[in-house]
């Protein structure tokens, strides 16, 4: 918020840009809000937004309290949204640390599609996802039967057999117990859809 809208006693961190198939999209959120609470908490900064958000686990569904349609000195109606989190890709110099790596599925690494380099959410292919649930491949284990079977980095799997999975725990559970050979629905990184099969 500017300076005029502090001194008036405002508070707040309003949302510059929505981006398509995101929590905040997915969440009803608009260019323009101004979010002023998270769970009941009071959201003064971006900071304070941020720093609340990232006390919570993936899948958390958060309340955001919302100003909307201020205009001038005016205040905007206070609404309600209910947002589903996921993961956000962040550049470091450092490798990424984890107490527990999750353990590869026949040489997968899935995450969410948002947690993935931006040099591979953001392809050509970005028209699909925004139409499609899916979930993100983030690495392949050379040699393993998923790069056996043509799996990639930046490739979004859709569907496990009929099963839709948009999330790594959907994606988990789908495939969890299955010895056999699974078809997996696929958009490779130039956004063509393709079944493949993978077996153990």
């Amino acid at each position: 918020l500017d300076a005029n809208e502090r001194r008036r006693g405002e508070f707040g961190a309003r949302v510059d840009r929505v981006v398509e198939n995101t929590p905040a999209a997915r969440g009803g959120l608009r260019p323009m809000d101004v979010i002023t609470h998270v769970e009941g908490k009071p959201v003064y900064t971006r900071d304070d937004l941020f720093r609340e958000l990232s006390k919570l686990p993936p899948d958390a569904e958060p309340e955001l309290a919302i100003q909307r349609d201020a205009f001038g000195a005016q205040r905007g109606r206070e609404i309600f949204r209910v947002v589903t989190l996921s993961k956000k890709h962040i550049d470091s110099a450092r490798p990424s640390f984890a107490r527990q790596q999750p353990t590869p599925w026949r040489g997968l690494r899935i995450e969410y599609v948002t947690a993935l380099p931006p040099g591979q959410f953001f392809q050509p292919q970005a028209s699909i996802i925004n139409r499609a649930d899916a979930v993100g491949v983030l690495d392949v284990v050379r040699d393993s039967p998923a790069w056996k079977a043509g799996f990639r980095p930046g490739e979004l799997i859709t569907h496990v057999g009929k099963t839709a999975v948009a999330t790594p725990r959907q994606f988990a559970e789908a495939v969890a117990d299955r010895g056999d050979a699974v078809l997996l629905r696929v958009l490779d990184s130039n956004g063509e859809e393709q079944v493949r099969m993978l077996s153990p």
